[in-house]
């Protein structure tokens, strides 16, 4: 990737101001959205930079559309139209080629927003 010198992690990546008003700042269950999230997500965008690298299109799909919720729920600004394009492109198998790109900068915030929610 062109860009792996971007630093991510300058500012906070994610926003939890919905999800603390629609449950009433209620600290276990965001505690629990943020280990569900530290648990997992990284996992499954590590899973889809596989199936992307193998070009299993369907995968990367299926994985893209797992992942878009995580990322709306948190408001991961900085990828929120790169996994709709991920989702779209890879399930229609067009523009292939910007997939790869597009798919590591997934890969790579969704791994420091669980390292900041660690922190």
């Amino acid at each position: 990737m062109q860009n792996s010198n971007i630093m991510y992690n300058i500012e906070q990546l994610y926003d939890l101001s919905g999800l603390k008003e629609i449950h009433q700042n209620d600290e276990a269950f965001i505690r629990i959205i943020k280990e569900a999230f530290i648990n997992h997500t990284p996992a499954d965008a590590t899973k889809m930079l596989n199936a992307c690298s193998a070009g299993d299109w369907a995968q990367v799909g299926f994985l893209a559309h797992k992942l878009k919720s995580s990322i709306d729920i948190l408001k991961i600004a900085s990828i929120k139209d790169d996994i709709r394009t991920i989702e779209l492109n890879a399930r229609q198998q067009k523009q292939l080629t910007s997939l790869p790109e597009l798919v590591q900068k997934v890969n790579i915030v969704i791994a420091m927003t669980a390292k900041q929610m660690n922190e």
